[in-house]
């Protein structure tokens, strides 16, 4: 898809419902639903769940206190690695 026209403001909204990185080398995924950035560092044994909206440097820690959201990022990005 070509993303041109989003970045540029010529079409407004967001071209997809979720973004997704896979990076393999490192064991490493992050799913961007909305506001909502879940972030698995497997390796590390680090999950992380950040409201965007309100905490644009990742420095509040989410996933413990929205544990439902948590688990719907988590389940999307299953089915999205499966």
């Amino acid at each position: 898809m070509n993303l041109v026209h989003y970045l540029t403001r010529k079409d407004e909204g967001s071209p997809h419902t979720a973004l997704f990185w896979q990076m393999f080398y490192i064991d490493h995924a992050v799913v961007r639903l909305g506001n909502d950035k879940f972030i698995d560092l497997n390796k590390q044994d680090t999950i992380a769940l950040y409201d965007l909206s309100r905490d644009k440097a990742e420095s509040e820690n989410l996933a413990t206190a929205h544990s439902e959201k948590l688990h719907q990022l988590q389940e999307i990005r299953e089915a999205w690695t499966s």
